[in-house]
């Protein structure tokens, strides 16, 4: 997790001492980026009084000035599945079958993603690592149960070391990719022959 640290000036917090107590509660809550653009708004504009909790969950808080819910989850906070931390996770053996369909589903899902009459067509070197990942009441579907699992791979011949995120519900045994492909070493200039952002760190031109 990111550390982000408040110092609040002794003149300020002598004239408002809502905000030490409110955001000292709101440290161990779960809080993001738009909440932190709602505080700096609040200095911008110079508000700094308590605000009232409201019956229904909103799309940030000012975590100095108001309580963020204990009940709060990831997708109330527009979190995405495969950032969000509440979730627990548990590591696989890369041996175990599952791991490799799901490894050649993510390669699958690359090569038919990038233009491949520019790029070359890429195979598993190796599954370097694998968790399960186990959900929470943030992540937990209303209806049906979905696997996620979060891989990470080598491929040939780019060298390429990539990450993701797949998932497949109860009724499917195929796996899906979800959200973004993340490579984890350089590219450099592996991808020259492409200029559309999405295909920079998939792409090994031919």
């Amino acid at each position: 997790m990111p550390l982000f640290g408040v110092r609040i000036p002794d003149q300020l917090n002598q004239k408002y001492p809502n905000l030490l107590p409110t955001l000292e509660s709101n440290s161990e809550r779960l809080m993001t980026w738009l909440d932190l653009h709602h505080m700096l708004a609040d200095i911008a504009f110079q508000k700094y009084s308590p605000l009232n909790p409201v019956p229904h969950e909103l799309r940030s808080y000012s975590p100095w000035r108001q309580p963020i819910p204990h009940s709060r989850t990831c997708l109330n906070a527009l979190i995405p599945d495969n950032y969000c931390v509440c979730d627990k996770r548990k590591s696989m053996n890369v041996s175990e079958p599952i791991v490799r369909i799901a490894s050649l589903a993510l390669i699958q899902r690359i090569n038919n993603f990038v233009p491949q009459e520019k790029c070359h067509k890429l195979s598993l070197e190796s599954s370097i690592s694998a968790e399960i990942i186990l959900p929470s009441s943030s992540t937990a579907k209303p209806k049906g149960f979905e696997s996620r699992i979060e891989i990470t791979v080598s491929v040939k011949p780019s060298d390429a070391i990539f990450r993701a995120q797949l998932f497949r519900t109860a009724r499917s045994h195929h796996w899906a990719v979800k959200g973004d492909i993340t490579r984890i070493n350089e590219y450099k200039n592996q991808s020259h022959c492409v200029h559309e952002r999405q295909f920079k760190p998939l792409c090994f031109c031919l």
